[in-house]
């Protein structure tokens, strides 16, 4: 193979054609690009064979995919990544760069390591990385910019060095950064962010702080993992998403879950409003799963329902059934009214016991109307929480068009349709964002994780309804 060197100004390569794919391919050719040169691919570059050829000392922009097998022998160049559609890094070998620019309105997939010793630039689009072997890895100088809800990364970030470092992390739809200031850091720090209960576990002593947790929160935690010896203090964000509850920011605390035990991490700095603010740990060097923790029970946090639905059966009653998170739950009420307003309780129930748990429940006097049911939740020391409401209408059962309750809606709707379906939840530009599979009758969908805007439901039939979350 022949030697391309390109020393200056901008090589534009495009390969054209009906069925080819668009594609620079290096194999085990020399290719260098001189510090103030950029060779742009309109397409996807493979860098093949096992000898490291490939010199980028000044920009690499690219549309398409990157394959690489060469192993770099140090972090150089920029590499600016700003495809229209999913761009993918894969390879046998690390993608090393020292500037990176991520700009694709679509996501970025890494199927191998891609390590960044200067600065990541978050612009547009979503950086995924399903693995933990193939993280977005910054080195001990590596640093970013601009993350943002429309740019972060929604997976795994390795950091190495000490120092503070904010973890520009999310979960596609919502950056929820931590900051880790180490004190101590081997061999780098690994981080992700789950909008999700971490596990239910007893509160217990241990941990920085004097006073045991009354709550944490089980709508989101962040997986922290040193890959040697670490030590430091770690900074915790809430806002409107998945924060609900706080009633007092002195309050909060930085939760820690061990093999046995919830921790309270203590806070040894907490700024804020109980809407948005930050809390900060004392100093840890022994890591797992963190969230927001309350040592009052005047800041609840977030409860989890993990469903709750209801159906008509064919005699028209009302069949009910949740499931949620346990722990030291007394029972629960069923509580049921006409008008959405003025609810009475028509059945209690005991609780199970601590764990996940479901119940049902069937209501045999239904009227002849709409009808609202949720369900009160009564903890062992008199604390109680409620259930979204949700409604049925008697006339669903032979109605084959679906009705979304509310609609705007806060942290959830119902969806109640006559047959079980697969709904597809879509953003306002059309992306998939979930999807769900329905029971006949009326489901319970959460929301509280999506941000305020325009959404659409597209149901198997192909019929759409616009949703709005307030």
């Amino acid at each position: 193979m022949k030697s391309q060197i390109i020393t200056a100004g901008l090589f534009l390569l495009i390969v054209n054609g009906l069925s080819a794919q668009y594609e620079f391919y290096n194999n085990n050719a020399t290719v260098h690009i001189g510090n103030t040169a950029t060779l742009f691919v309109k397409g996807s570059f493979t860098n093949a064979g096992t000898t490291p050829l490939f010199d980028n000392n000044g920009t690499l922009q690219i549309t398409g995919n990157i394959q690489n097998s060469q192993v770099f022998s140090n972090h150089k160049g920029s590499l600016v990544l700003q495809g229209n559609a999913v761009q993918t890094v894969n390879g046998t070998a690390a993608w090393r760069c020292q500037h990176l620019t991520i700009n694709n309105g679509n996501t970025l997939h890494l199927n191998t390591p891609l390590e960044v010793s200067g600065t990541a630039q978050f612009i547009s689009g979503i950086v995924t990385t399903l693995s933990k072997d193939h993280p977005l890895l910054f080195t001990a100088t590596g640093n970013h910019s601009s993350a943002s809800d429309q740019s972060h990364v929604n997976g795994f970030v390795v950091k190495l060095g000490t120092g503070v470092f904010s973890y520009p992390v999310g979960d596609g739809i919502k950056l929820q950064k931590i900051d880790i200031n180490s004190s101590i850091n081997s061999n780098g720090m690994r981080v992700q962010y789950l909008p999700s209960d971490a596990g239910i576990l007893p509160f217990g002593p241990g941990g920085a702080g004097a006073n045991l947790l009354k709550y944490y929160n089980e709508a989101e935690h962040w997986n922290v993992e040193p890959l040697g010896t670490a030590t430091g203090k770690l900074t915790l964000y809430w806002d409107d998403y998945n924060n609900a509850g706080i009633a007092s920011i002195a309050d909060v605390r930085v939760a820690h879950k061990t093999n046995t035990h919830w921790l309270n991490e203590d806070a040894t700095a907490v700024s804020g409003t109980i809407f948005a603010g930050s809390v900060t740990s004392g100093t840890i060097s022994n890591w797992s799963p963190f969230t927001l923790g309350s040592i009052s029970s005047n800041s609840t946090l977030p409860l989890v329902w993990i469903s709750f639905q209801g159906r008509l059966t064919a005699n028209k009653n009302a069949q009910l059934n949740w499931s949620v998170n346990e722990y030291q739950v007394a029972g629960y009420s069923v509580e049921k009214s006409t008008d959405g307003r003025s609810f009475k309780t028509i059945a209690q129930l005991q609780g199970k016991g601590d764990g996940t748990n479901s119940y049902s429940f069937l209501d045999h006097s239904l009227e002849e109307e709409p009808v609202f049911y949720k369900i009160k939740q009564t903890d062992q020391d008199g604390r109680f929480s409620y259930s979204p409401a949700i409604q049925l209408r008697p006339f669903t059962v032979s109605n084959s068009q679906p009705v979304v309750y509310p609609n705007p809606f806060n942290a959830g709707f119902t969806v109640t349709t006559n047959k079980a379906e697969k709904l597809r939840l879509l953003g306002s530009d059309g992306k998939l964002l979930q999807q769900y599979q329905l029971q006949a009758g009326t489901n319970y969908l959460p929301a509280a994780t999506l941000c305020r805007g325009h959404y659409l439901l597209q149901f198997e039939n192909g019929k759409i309804i616009q949703v709005t979350k307030q």
